[in-house]
């Protein structure tokens, strides 16, 4: 019996040393993943540091997931830059749609990139160096303004224009920059015309918005304002973009004393050429390329993206029609930056290189260049970095007030439009 009772508390002696080393083991275990977790949470914390501190690079690893086309640049008959006729806006406002009605804002959630942002260097064509229009005194007494902007996204409107010409009423989206504040200053504004694929909302499907908050948080682009309206297709055959070509009673009547007057009254745009550039997708490159030739008071910079300017994708223009017989004069356009380009695999090389040799001929500076792609959305928005890069490279980086408005240059007509 007292052998039975020895074994049985040789047993249970042994039982509980063989449990308290388990338990030791698994306490060890326990510390050690509480451990690793609290190390984890202190290397999460640095790495989101590090993130802040070296200025989006979140947004910019992101971007380099899918890089831009290649592209190829040409620049022809390079002048100095000319002088820019103002100051701007430093970044930053909250993102936001907004209904012309009920002016309501609603803020988007990202300023994620489409693509890499990349500039592409870009050659100033004024013959003569100097913004037409511009005295020295005047483009002195709008100096640089220094603002702080700690909001790196600016607001997306969406607003509409009662049109006479076109006798409906228009939507536009308007891109406002960062910390956009027209009470107190004032901004250039690129107008960017839309193709025939789309009603309305190409170039922010294509990505300007985003883009446009990137490079300006960054600064890498001056603040100014976008302006992308929509296009009359729904009028059938009575469409102005469709079927008018210049002129009176045309979309460029839209455009230029509509569209233009309406946004620098409610958003505090430049009221002279200085600060306004135009540019458009395919058939929109055509509006653009023929508003800007044939206004060159109004507009510094035009800009044609894969234009439709072939005389077989033109109705009623003869075999030998030239984007040069709209324009108002051959040398009032050699004052105006021109950028063309389009896809190597795009039907619309073939008009960019019959214009190129147009204004080859005419002694026209222009910047031309080609990238990977055809006639399709995924290669202009490739590009937006380059065309933005492009249209805002004359425009100071730091905001003009309202008190220097009065002194802005005006067209070259002598008075304000």
């Amino acid at each position: 019996m007292k052998t039975i009772l020895s074994n049985v508390r040789d047993r249970i002696n042994q039982a509980r040393k063989t449990r308290s080393k388990w338990l030791s083991i698994l306490a060890i275990l326990l510390v050690g993943v509480l451990l690793l977790d609290v190390g984890f949470v202190i290397f999460q914390t640095l790495s989101m540091g590090t993130d802040i501190q070296s200025g989006f690079s979140v947004l910019d690893i992101a971007a380099q997931q899918s890089p831009p086309a290649k592209v190829n640049v040409t620049f022809v008959a390079r002048a100095s830059p000319s002088p820019a006729s103002g100051t701007t806006t430093q970044p930053t406002a909250t993102p936001a749609k907004q209904s012309a009605s009920a002016a309501t804002v609603a803020a988007r959630q990202t300023v994620t990139p489409l693509v890499t942002p990349a500039l592409t260097d870009t050659a100033p064509s004024h013959a003569n160096g100097a913004q037409p229009g511009a005295s020295q005194t005047q483009l002195a007494a709008a100096q640089p303004t220094s603002v702080q902007c700690t909001n790196p996204v600016g607001q997306l409107v969406t607003d509409t224009v009662q049109s006479k010409v076109l006798a409906r009423e228009m939507q536009v989206h308007v891109y406002l920059p960062p910390c956009y504040d027209k009470s107190i200053y004032v901004y250039p504004a690129l107008y960017l015309i839309q193709g025939s694929a789309f009603r309305f909302g190409e170039w922010v499907e294509d990505g300007v918005p985003r883009i446009a908050d990137l490079h300006m948080s960054l600064g890498i682009l001056p603040p100014f304002i976008i302006v992308m309206p929509a296009s009359d297709l729904e009028g059938g055959n009575y469409s102005k973009y469709t079927y008018s070509v210049k002129g009176k009673g045309s979309w460029e009547d839209f455009i230029v004393n509509e569209l233009v007057p309406t946004i620098e009254d409610r958003y505090g745009a430049w009221k002279n050429r200085a600060g306004r550039a135009i540019g458009g997708i395919s058939r929109g490159g055509y509006w653009s390329l023929e508003i800007g030739f044939a206004n060159p008071d109004k507009f510094s910079a035009v800009g044609g993206h894969s234009p439709s300017i072939m005389p077989d994708k033109l109705i009623g223009t003869p075999a030998n029609f030239s984007m040069l017989s709209l324009a108002k004069s051959i040398d009032a356009l050699k004052s105006v930056r021109i950028f063309l380009d389009a896809g190597d695999r795009d039907w619309a090389q073939s008009g960019v290189k019959r214009l190129s040799s147009d204004l080859d001929a005419k002694g026209i500076s222009y910047t031309a260049s080609s990238g990977e792609g055809g006639h399709e959305d995924s290669y202009w928005a490739s590009r937006v970095p380059d065309y933005l890069a492009f249209y805002s490279d004359t425009w100071p980086i730091a905001p003009r007030t309202r008190s220097t408005q009065a002194d802005a240059a005006p067209d070259s007509a002598g008075k304000q439009p």
